[in-house]
């Protein structure tokens, strides 16, 4: 189960956090959905995170991020050309 809190988090700590699940391999198949998700973060610093978290990821587990990454793709293509 990934990592969620019930709290808006700051930057620093969505970082912090997506740090230390870099480092939990054993949760990543379970957490693409969640690292996918701050694609969309209005942080660069985060967007980039996710990014290199799910190439990471995918590396381990290419199965189950294509999906996952197809469609996550598209929408922050979408926001990024806006």
């Amino acid at each position: 189960m990934p990592y969620c809190l019930s709290y808006e988090m700051s930057e620093s700590e969505t970082y912090k956090e997506l740090g230390a699940l870099t480092k939990c391999k054993e949760r990543w198949e379970d957490s693409i959905p969640y690292v996918a998700s701050f694609l969309t973060s209005d942080s660069v610093k985060i967007q980039a995170k996710a990014l290199w978290m799910l190439g990471e990821m995918g590396l381990a587990y290419p199965d189950a991020i294509k999906s996952i990454c197809r469609c996550s793709l598209n929408c922050c293509a979408t926001v990024m050309i806006e």
